[in-house]
């Protein structure tokens, strides 16, 4: 399955040649699914349900689902010094249609046409929709699969415990030793399989195609991008 990229993105970053350029963006967003950027932490947890956060000083991400064109696609919110900053989300390559035309109702006729998509400039928020997933992205594809993965692996490991000790109360009760080694071994198999099967998970996750949906401040995006140069400058001066 072929990836495309529904990706907001600043100006600078656009790599395609122009086909057509309009002057300005009538209907830039102020926010994410009734979200607004800016947002504190707690107003996203409580807005988009995410099923796992990592908050930092400086910047933080959450992990949650996000309904668009009538599917269900995982996504990631990223905080700058605590304030929602981006929301990224991927969607698989068969969707790109509908993801398009939920764009353009919402979001108005892009101001910019290129070989590889399309991009909405605008003077806060910048947006893209690209055919392919920017090479940049694919490490937030397996920080998605990771993390389902490690959740998935944990929810396993204690159900492992909770049966072992359900087993060993069983075992004390009824005064056979042949109760408790029988579940446990069940349920040893089981946590093996399910171990098995997020492994299968986080490999088919990570080899799919997506497009990816990003929406961004464009302070966030040039205060990132200014983060890597100074991190390009810092492992360039590491190794002189």
């Amino acid at each position: 399955m072929c990836g495309f990229a529904l990706l907001l993105l600043p100006y600078f970053a656009a790599g395609q040649s122009v086909v057509r350029e309009n002057p300005a963006w009538n209907k830039e967003p102020d926010s994410f699914h009734g979200v607004k950027f800016g947002a504190t932490e707690s107003e996203v947890q409580a807005n988009l349900h995410p099923w796992l956060c990592g908050l930092s000083e400086e910047l933080g991400t959450c992990y949650f689902k996000v309904e668009l064109a009538g599917r269900s696609y995982d996504a990631i919110a990223s905080f700058l010094k605590h304030k929602l900053s981006e929301v990224f989300c991927l969607f698989d390559e068969n969707d790109f249609p509908a993801v398009k035309d939920v764009l353009v109702l919402a979001y108005g006729d892009p101001t910019r046409h290129s070989d590889g998509g399309m991009t909405w400039i605008g003077s806060s928020v910048t947006a893209a929709l690209d055919h392919s997933l920017p090479p940049e992205r694919k490490s937030q594809v397996d920080q998605i699969a990771l993390k389902r993965s490690v959740l998935k692996v944990n929810d396993a490991l204690d159900a492992h415990r909770r049966i072992l000790e359900l087993a060993l109360e069983l075992s004390r009760r009824t005064h056979d030793q042949r109760d408790y080694d029988r579940i446990a071994k069940d349920a040893s198999s089981t946590y093996e399989s399910d171990k098995a099967s997020a492994a299968e998970s986080l490999d088919k996750f990570r080899a799919g195609g997506y497009g990816s949906l990003s929406v961004a401040l464009n302070s966030y995006i040039e205060e990132t991008a200014k983060r890597k140069d100074g991190q390009k400058m810092k492992d360039a001066a590491a190794i002189r």
